[in-house]
């Protein structure tokens, strides 16, 4: 068992939403790890002069993940606060906004569910409004428009689908599925608009996961079948990321805001905590 494994950091830059496009010259600032944690998957929110970073909060002492946020403000990081602790895996919190609620669409694919939850008293307290679909495991799953979302339907052969809300009914069903032989096709943030055109992040797998992301420009309008062709590839060799000295092995999400923008980075480091945790797992299966 090696002593090393991928760590993961979130990161931003003060840039506007789209520049990930053109700009590979304006650093990515490091958002400091909770102890015991690894932060990934970020999502931006900004509100009352505030900006929000929600992620993924991967517990090494539990081998599985929560949702946090931590705040941004002054240039100064908060501490991160637990939102989400199930006891099942839960990653990738979507945020959104309809008719002036605030949502959440976390993936939950552990329970072959996806859900929508609607902020409370944001940040802190959200309360399931709707389940979208059940029996089905959906990862990282991005909406396109209101009633069209894609995921990530996880089988032998992962498929990259189209899920369209049923009419008449509660939920979503899904109307087509690409297979994903080449690991390039999963979700790996928001759809963003930049000069009129519509993009979403596609995570590519295919050396490791979490290696690098693409650009994918959206095709199709509303009402077509979903289409899309990638615009740029970026693997972690082709942004700056301050980090010390450490050799940055990938990224494989992209969120933004009009004056922000985040990815998640990996490099491969030495944790005791991750360390006793597998040896542990790899004790109790014998």
């Amino acid at each position: 068992m090696t002593l090393r494994q991928a760590i993961w950091h979130v990161a931003i830059r003060r840039a506007p939403k789209g520049s990930i496009l053109t700009d590979t010259d304006t650093p990515f600032c490091k958002v400091p790890n909770p102890i015991g944690c690894w932060a990934a998957d970020p999502f931006l929110l900004e509100r009352d002069g505030k900006l929000y970073i929600f992620a993924e909060l991967f517990r090494l002492l539990r081998w599985k993940g929560d949702l946090g946020y931590c705040v941004y403000e002054n240039g100064t990081f908060s501490k991160w606060h637990t939102v989400f602790s199930e006891r099942y895996h839960v990653s990738y919190p979507h945020l959104f906004e309809r008719k002036g609620n605030l949502y959440m669409m976390p993936e939950t694919n552990a329970i072959s569910e996806l859900s929508v939850y609607r902020a409370e008293a944001f940040p802190n307290r959200w309360t399931k409004d709707e389940v979208l679909i059940k029996g089905e495991r959906i990862a990282d799953a991005t909406w396109v428009t209101e009633d069209t979302l894609i995921g990530y339907r996880m089988k032998s052969v992962p498929e990259l689908v189209e899920l369209k809300r049923k009419e008449g009914e509660a939920g979503f069903s899904i109307v087509s599925a690409v297979a994903d032989t080449e690991d390039r096709l999963r979700p790996g943030g928001a759809v963003f608009e930049a000069a009129g055109k519509r993009y979403r992040i596609a995570q590519d797998g295919r050396e490791r996961y979490g290696a690098a992301i693409s650009v994918m420009e959206i095709l199709s309008k509303d009402g077509e079948a979903y289409s899309e062709q990638e615009v740029r590839y970026l693997a972690a060799k082709d942004l700056p990321i301050t980090d010390g000295k450490r050799t940055i092995t990938g990224i494989h999400t992209y969120n933004a805001t009009d004056r922000f923008e985040c990815i998640d980075y990996q490099y491969q480091g030495l944790s005791l905590l991750g360390l006793w945790k597998r040896f542990w797992m790899k004790i109790r299966k014998r």
